[in-house]
């Protein structure tokens, strides 16, 4: 999707969760070293030594940076393990509104949606009650969140469905109504 910030308009590219842009130039598209990752890590890190970026009161700093890889994932699970990130300083970790329970989010898209004065994710929960088959509803107040709730919203009990994709140019009701579509299967 494309946003702006600070009056440059970017590319975001979330999965689920928009931790890369590039500026919406055809030449910084092209260059890879043109890409940012949104991180807490220090501008010298990177996935083997990964040290996070902390401000004067010990909270992890999220920011902007070239060639730094973004914390999600098993990098965000290492982390935490290790104590170097404390449960406060997760950005991206999605839980169940209703139970509470960790959401294990994969592939998604992210639209600001004029209705909820919000972005929405709309991402596949992977190893749910089924392996791929979970669709959640999730909303942050700007692209990189934080993001934290969200609401289950499809079930595939015996087929998966995947890849879901927001299309906010058929959404009804100024955004009301939001239509997706995904990858229906009994592949998986």
């Amino acid at each position: 999707f494309r946003a702006s910030e600070h009056g440059a308009e970017y590319v975001y590219f979330p999965q689920p969760f928009p931790t890369l842009r590039v500026r919406a130039t055809p030449d910084d598209f092209q260059d890879l070293a043109q890409y940012e990752s949104y991180t807490c890590l220090t501008a010298d890190s990177n996935t083997r030594n990964a040290v996070v970026d902390r401000d004067e009161n010990g909270i992890a700093r999220y920011s902007w940076k070239r060639g730094v890889p973004a914390v999600r994932g098993p990098l965000q699970e290492r982390l935490l393990k290790s104590g170097d990130l404390k449960p406060e300083d997760v950005h991206f970790q999605l839980v169940d509104v209703d139970s509470g329970k960790p959401v294990n989010a994969h592939g998604g898209s992210v639209y600001w949606n004029e209705y909820r004065q919000r972005w929405v994710m709309i991402m596949l929960e992977v190893w749910g009650e089924s392996m791929l088959g979970e669709i959640w509803f999730a909303e942050a107040d700007t692209p990189t969140g934080p993001w934290h709730y969200a609401r289950k919203v499809v079930t595939h009990e015996k087929y998966s469905f995947y890849n879901p994709k927001q299309h906010p140019m058929f959404d009804r009701e100024n955004g009301r109504v939001i239509f997706f579509e995904g990858t229906y299967t009994h592949t998986f």
